[in-house]
C-alpha cells in the first residue's frame, strides 16, 4: 500500500470515529465552568458575608467559599468549590445557587494566579 493511500486511510478513518461520538459528549456543564456546590458539612477556605446593597466579591480559582447572605428574613448560606475553567472569571451569585436569589445584583469575581501578577 502506497503512503498516500495510508495516509488517506488513517484520515478517513480518524473522521469517521470522530462523526461518531456525539455532540453532547463535549458539552462543557455548568460545573465543568464555574466549580461545584459543596455540603455544608465540608470545609471551606474562607466565608464571605453579602450584605444587602452588595455588587461584587473576589475569589480565588481552586477555592471553597461558604457564602453567608444576609436578608430580611435571616440568613441563608451555601458553600462552592471554584475548580471550573479558570478563565471563567465572573459569575452571578444567583447562578450558583437558586437559594441565592436574593442575591441576584452580586457578581463574583474569580481571580487566577495570572490576574493577581504572581
Amino acid at each position: 500500500m502506497s503512503p498516500f493511500i495510508r495516509t488517506m486511510t488513517c484520515i478517513g478513518t480518524l473522521a469517521a470515529a470522530l462523526a461518531a461520538v456525539p455532540a453532547h459528549a463535549h458539552a462543557l456543564t455548568h460545573e465543568d465552568i464555574y466549580g461545584e456546590s459543596i455540603p455544608a458539612n465540608q470545609p471551606v477556605d474562607r466565608t464571605v458575608t453579602i450584605q444587602p446593597g452588595e455588587r461584587a466579591v473576589y475569589v480565588e480559582h481552586g477555592d471553597t467559599v461558604k457564602f453567608v447572605l444576609q436578608t430580611v428574613s435571616g440568613e441563608q448560606s451555601f458553600s462552592w468549590r471554584f475548580d471550573g475553567v479558570p478563565d471563567s472569571d465572573r459569575i452571578r451569585l444567583s447562578e450558583l445557587s437558586p437559594g441565592a436569589g436574593s442575591a441576584g445584583n452580586v457578581w463574583v469575581q474569580v481571580e487566577t494566579e495570572s490576574d493577581s501578577g504572581e
